[in-house]
């Protein structure tokens, strides 16, 4: 049985770090409203939480149309 709480990389790996990307500072953070140790992809604020799913729109309506009772032609 495997082991969940094993990492699959050695604690001794160095993070691997972007030599093109600069790191925000303390003050540039604050100013984009971040937090530092903030999980990337993190929505705080409720309203940039996208709930839409529009890949499943069609598929709702169409599920909709196949269930509903066919109707006899005029």
């Amino acid at each position: 049985m495997a082991d969940y709480d094993t990492p699959k990389t050695p604690p001794d790996t160095p993070p691997v770090i972007d030599p093109d990307v600069d790191p925000k500072s303390a003050a540039e953070m604050e100013e984009d409203g971040e937090t530092e140790g903030e999980p990337l992809g993190h929505r705080t604020d409720q309203s940039e939480i996208d709930t839409e799913r529009p890949d499943r729109k069609g598929d709702t309506s169409q599920r909709a149309m196949r269930s509903a009772p066919l109707l006899p032609p005029d």
